[in-house]
């Protein structure tokens, strides 16, 4: 999940990792995503991984093995907060600093279900 200052209320999510195009989805909000916090979800699957602001689904990424699949193996989470990049233009020094507030992060494992392996 990623989101801007020079394009604020918007919320987008790139799969890096992919051979070929990214796959990617941003979707604009009504209301002002930086003054409440809200609820990024992430579920993985074997086939596909499915992404979440606030229960509204982002994206959906299936398993395409022309595209690629670098999931099927151990990650980590980053959070940070970035400043200017190849999108984006350097940022003005009189918003510096800024901050990231997190109330919880979460990582769930579903159990398997009876009977299965």
């Amino acid at each position: 999940m990623e989101s801007w200052g020079s394009r604020p209320n918007r919320t987008c999510v790139y799969i890096h990792g992919t051979e070929g195009p990214t796959p990617s989805q941003c979707v604009q909000h009504d209301r002002d995503v930086y003054s409440e916090f809200h609820v990024y979800a992430m579920e993985w699957y074997a086939d596909r991984i499915d992404f979440f602001r606030d229960d509204d689904k982002i994206l959906t990424y299936t398993k395409d093995p022309e595209v690629g699949w670098s999931f099927d193996k151990s990650m980590y989470l980053i959070m940070n907060i970035a400043c200017g990049g190849p999108d984006e233009p350097a940022p003005d020094d009189s918003k510096l600093p800024q901050r990231m507030t997190v109330d919880y992060v979460r990582v769930y494992q579903k159990s398997p279900e009876r009977g299965s392996r």
